[in-house]
């Protein structure tokens, strides 16, 4: 792509140099090239570090399966963030399903912790959005209600004083 717009007629455009005049052309967007450079080097890394175990094929499966929960998570984190609100509660309620499902497999089957962990989700945004929208509570209440009270200190002026420590 040339910048004509700047140039007079019969003068000529400023000289680049010769790798800036190429990425240019290439339109690659240097800050995406830094960053997966900065992955491929934090890749190696780990291979290295790991004994050459770390990029195998194996441990590339295991590493995806473990991180699709937080993968599902965060894309429904982005969808609501997108749609300009926020839910700090997605967190709390994530670790009460986890701890009712690890509950839950203890003493069923797969299949039936899976669907305890599920009814137990369902329930808690059931109740909060019941909950929220009648008493006009933040969406980000779950997570911060024992901060909200009124009693607390909201501001730096009511904080409380840093007392020096005593020896």
């Amino acid at each position: 792509m040339v910048d004509v717009a700047g140039t007079a007629p019969g003068q000529a455009q400023p000289a680049r140099s010769g790798v800036r005049e190429a990425l240019s052309r290439t339109e690659i967007d240097l800050r995406l090239f830094g960053m997966l450079a900065a992955l491929a080097v934090i890749l190696i890394g780990f291979h290295i570090m790991s004994g050459g175990t770390f990029l195998k094929p194996a441990n590339m499966v295991t590493l995806a399966v473990q991180a699709s929960g937080t993968a599902i998570m965060a894309t429904g984190m982005v969808l609501i963030i997108v749609s300009r609100n926020i839910d700090l509660s997605v967190g709390s309620i994530v670790g009460v399903v986890a701890m009712v499902y690890s509950v839950f497999a203890l003493y069923a089957s797969g299949p039936d912790a899976v669907m305890g962990g599920v009814l137990v989700l369902g329930l808690a945004y059931i109740i909060w959005g019941f909950i929220a929208p009648r008493f006009s509570l933040p969406s980000v209440a779950p997570a911060a209600m024992p901060r909200m009270t009124p009693a607390a200190p909201t501001t730096p002026d009511h904080a409380p004083p840093i007392r020096p420590a005593t020896a």
